[in-house]
């Protein structure tokens, strides 16, 4: 092998250490991955990588000598390395060419699928209603339950509100706290309970929602339960809210912040926008190439925040919500939000948190687990007191349930084993209070 040769083998062989070392840098950390860091689909691309490896010198030194291909008459044509590596351009690009227009047929024609959450679930109102196409166990009505009519029925009715830990979109339908309480109460007596809940949700969406949806199907009671999503109102992550805090919380676009962006980046299509093989490796390697080491070089200050901005927000909004609910005769249960912010965590149990790095933070400063877990005190306080000056049902949650794995998935949303805890704490709440009436 001339010296040459050697070389291009060299380089290839730098490439693709190089490569193989960027993409294995990027690993998730979550139970049940190969070699405790890599999906499996992610550990085959990895494979991928490495399989060319045996064969880089085979390869460079057909490429690198000149051939000899005898024709059917016997002629003898020189195939020169420059001409070898012009084939192969032309191979590649041609071998593009096809899977692009492959995919691009297959996107123009053949079935979607799902359309983007965002774009289903739009509200202009709510910012999202929960769709059927995107969980299971929604209605008709967007609610997460049976079906019922507006008009009153015999059955009591209930409406639960709140944010994704009512809703339950990490749990299934029938594991969710709003299906396991209705089967607790229908034991009691007939009744008709739907889940308002939704992702993103804060109590300002839930007064709304309450005004101009819930309040037509003339419910009994309802039962809330907000803080978390309210508390980092407080904030403004530069991926979900444009500009410094507003008390009607309009600097944070939430949901649709991935919708915004989009419109944002509309412009004339280039070359690169219309190949999707163009966008999608462009995108695979921003994600994944050298991911640890650039997310550790970005890694946010951890600071102590004093104070919560939409806390104020957070108790005129819920006393908003129960005065108009009162006033129209529909009973009130608030409900604390439990956490796993404690002041001893284990790191299994640190590395489950994720509402600092997502929401509680500026871009460059992140909220401490010590201020979210201060925070997550005030907001449940200000529903005791709201509690107390109403002499509304409280069912402190907050102070029953555990701060451990077992009932929490990360910050705040439950498992199934906390759902069913909390539903049967709600149940108990409803039965020693005498609020179901007399069937």
């Amino acid at each position: 092998m001339s010296s040459k040769t050697k070389s291009y083998l060299a380089i290839l062989y730098f490439v693709e250490l190089f490569l193989l070392a960027g993409f294995a840098l990027t690993y998730d950390e979550q139970p049940g991955l190969i070699l405790g860091r890599y999906t499996a689909a992610y550990a085959g691309f990895l494979v991928l990588l490495i399989l060319p490896a045996p064969f880089l010198p085979a390869f460079v030194r057909f490429m690198a000598k000149e051939s000899i291909r005898l024709t059917r008459d016997g002629r003898k044509i020189k195939i020169a390395p420059g001409s070898k590596c012009a084939y192969l351009a032309i191979l590649i690009f041609v071998s593009l060419v096809a899977l692009e227009s492959i995919i691009q047929i297959a996107r123009a024609f053949g079935p979607q699928g799902k359309t983007k959450e965002y774009l289903i679930q739009f509200h202009p109102f709510l910012q999202v209603l929960p769709d059927e196409m995107v969980y299971d166990g929604v209605n008709r009505d967007h609610f997460r339950g049976p079906d019922i009519p507006k008009a009153k029925s015999q059955a009591y009715r209930i409406f639960c509100l709140g944010g994704s830990t009512t809703f339950n979109p990490f749990l299934k339908f029938e594991d969710s706290y709003p299906r396991q309480l209705e089967r607790q109460l229908q034991e009691v007596r007939p009744v008709e309970l739907l889940n308002a809940g939704m992702s993103w949700y804060t109590s300002q969406h839930s007064l709304i929602n309450y005004l101009i949806r819930i309040q037509e199907y003339q419910p009994d009671m309802i039962i809330v339960m907000h803080g978390i999503n309210d508390l980092i109102r407080s904030f403004s992550p530069p991926r979900a809210a444009i500009g410094a805090y507003r008390s009607d919380y309009s600097h944070f676009l939430g949901p649709q912040a991935d919708m915004i962006l989009d419109l944002d980046q509309q412009r004339q299509p280039t070359l690169a926008d219309s190949l999707l093989l163009i966008r999608n490796s462009s995108s695979f390697f921003s994600r994944h190439f050298f991911r640890q080491l650039r997310e550790e070089r970005n890694e946010m200050e951890i600071v102590d925040v004093v104070s919560f901005s939409s806390l104020d927000a957070y108790q005129l909004r819920m006393r908003n919500l129960c005065e108009i609910a009162l006033t129209h005769g529909v009973k009130v249960i608030l409900v604390t939000q439990g956490f796993l912010y404690k002041d001893e965590m284990s790191a299994q149990e640190k590395a489950a948190l994720r509402f600092a790095r997502e929401s509680a933070n500026d871009g460059r400063r992140m909220a401490s687990m010590r201020s979210l877990k201060r925070g997550m005190e005030l907001f449940n306080e200000a529903t005791r007191n709201l509690a107390r000056e109403y002499k509304l049902p409280l069912v402190d949650i907050e102070k029953t349930l555990p701060k451990n794995l077992e009932y929490f998935v990360d910050d705040v949303h439950f498992t199934p084993k906390a759902a069913r805890l909390i539903a049967s704490a709600v149940k108990e709440k409803i039965s020693t209070e005498g609020l179901l009436g007399r069937d």
